[in-house]
């Protein structure tokens, strides 16, 4: 609808203003979310909403047909999904999307939207599903009508064709002159680059095998080998001024903790190949001994057998019986439960019987399912085990923290609320202590207490995808292979800058227990 300038001219003149002022930045408003600190940035008319108005003010001058302004609104929707979906993207993984591999994870997003909305989030779920329907249907309205406005506001000038010429093109020569922002930013470039990132991956190129791994001789004292990892877990706890005093006090407190129970500890970071979320690419990588960064590389190596060959398949073939705690596992609408891995212990959240009341997105607090786990399983077992557990208490959204989390109010530097970090932190700090709890316990092993990927919306852009990896044993010898690594002693925040791989801490682990035992059994 158009206010008519006959009957309010003022008002008409208001409307129109505010619709070529929309056409304008259209295309470029959802880059105000892409800054590292959340700040509304300049923002700049895009080359797509200069050459959009060209020829729409065409298209109006001449009356052209209804087709027309159709194949016009459907053109600036589908540069409008392409941009709102790159923006939230950036945002959350600090990745560029990849448009075919999105269609895979659409089932991922709707069953983590429903278990975000009973968590309390209900309001962030709607307003994310409102704006983005509110930009897209809003968007390819103003682009239908911009053109009219300009016309309603110029006449048959051709001044306005001149200076938008003048501006697509001088902005485009400046634009490829190297700059950090340029005058006028293209969108089609990008996606482009992502529809040719679909094609690539959609090829099918064949799943190919993980890192090499010494294999495990029949030895004849085989020590647990437990992964915990806590979910969100990054390096930003060691870099954000608001985060690092809390997790400095905390980690140099446990430290000495586990120093006084007679027990060996070591301390590094490891480059994981995603950010933000996707954390079952995380683990598959450092399970499969290679990178393993989309859903489709992901899904190739699941269908075509090589995760049966993983870490857990390569210690159950030497002897130790495998178990994974996965807490947040279970069936609902679209999702079943899945055990690609084929550990022989599969627990989810129905195997736990868990009756109190749900907190957070994981529904079970992790001390909880872990105490379960321990007391009718791992007690019972005679075998070596290689323990595998997925905690969940720390995953976003961060609005609720399991009893037990200590008192915190911090601030983080990136953050656009002051709750989404306090929340982050307690939550983290909560795992921590019942990971390295749990380690002491079974330090008659080797424990490695580890983050996934960093937390999505708390980092910036620039940052890395580094976790911090904290190893904890009685026997030193089982450690010497993470000191050979870089790894500092103690488990307070790691201070040294070279990160293993995380798809290299799987063989990692192979060489300690191997080295560690030979060496053991070459000395009695």
């Amino acid at each position: 609808m158009t206010v008519e300038q006959g009957r309010n001219p003022k008002l008409a003149r208001i409307v129109d203003a505010l619709v070529l002022l929309g056409a304008l930045f259209l295309f470029e408003a959802p880059a105000a979310l892409e800054p590292n600190r959340w700040e509304i940035r300049l923002l700049r008319p895009s080359g797509e909403a200069l050459l959009l108005l060209l020829f729409a003010r065409a298209a109006a001058r001449r009356r052209a047909r209804r087709g027309v302004w159709r194949a016009l609104g459907g053109a600036s929707a589908v540069l409008l999904v392409f941009r709102v979906d790159r923006a939230f993207t950036i945002v959350a993984t600090r990745a560029e999307p990849n448009l075919w591999d999105q269609l895979f994870l659409v089932k991922h997003l709707a069953v983590l939207a429903v278990d975000v909305f009973r968590t309390g989030a209900a309001g962030v779920v709607l307003a994310i599903g409102a704006t983005v329907a509110v930009a897209v249907l809003g968007g390819t309205w103003v682009a239908r009508n911009a053109a009219r406005a300009l016309v309603r506001t110029t006449g048959s000038s051709v001044l306005p064709d001149l200076l938008l010429g003048a501006a697509l093109v001088v902005g485009t020569w400046a634009g490829a002159r190297p700059r950090e922002r340029p005058l006028v930013p293209w969108i089609a470039p990008d996606l482009v680059a992502s529809v040719r990132r679909s094609v690539e991956l959609a090829g099918g190129a064949p799943s190919s095998a993980g890192a090499a791994r010494p294999p495990l001789p029949a030895i004849a004292r085989r020590p647990d080998v437990a992964f915990v990892f806590v979910e969100s877990y990054g390096r930003i706890v060691a870099e954000d001024h608001g985060l690092r005093p809390a997790f400095t006090a905390a980690l140099g407190a446990l430290s000495e903790e586990l120093s006084t129970r007679g027990l060996r500890t070591a301390s590094g970071f490891a480059t994981a190949p995603v950010s933000g979320g996707r954390s079952w690419l995380a683990v598959a990588s450092i399970l499969l001994g290679r990178p393993i960064r989309t859903e489709t590389e992901f899904r190739r190596a699941v269908a075509g057998g090589e995760a049966r060959d993983g870490l857990p398949g390569l210690f159950e073939r030497a002897g130790w019986d495998t178990v994974l705690l996965a807490p947040a596992d279970r069936a609902r609408l679209g999702v079943d439960r899945d055990n690609p891995f084929g550990y022989r212990h599969y627990v989810g959240l129905d195997d736990l019987d868990y009756r109190g009341a749900p907190v957070g997105w994981g529904v079970v607090p992790d001390d909880v399912s872990l105490a379960r786990v321990e007391g009718r399983l791992l007690a019972r077992e005679t075998a070596p085990v290689f323990f595998h557990f997925h905690m969940v208490s720390s995953h976003t959204p961060w609005l609720e923290v399991p009893e037990g989390a200590p008192p915190l109010d911090v601030r983080c530097e990136h953050a656009p609320l002051a709750r989404l970090c306090t929340g982050y932190a307690r939550s983290v700090l909560f795992d921590l202590r019942v990971a390295l709890d749990f380690a002491a316990r079974r330090a008659d092993g080797l424990v490695v207490v580890l983050g996934d990927h960093q937390p999505p919306f708390l980092v910036p852009r620039e940052a890395s995808f580094d976790v911090p990896v904290h190893v904890v044993a009685r026997d030193p010898s089982l450690l010497a292979e993470f000191f050979r690594r870089g790894f500092s002693p103690g488990v307070d925040l790691p201070t040294g800058d070279r990160p293993v791989r995380a798809e290299d801490l799987g063989a990692l682990v192979v060489r300690a227990v191997v080295r560690a035992r030979a060496s053991a059994s070459a000395s009695r």
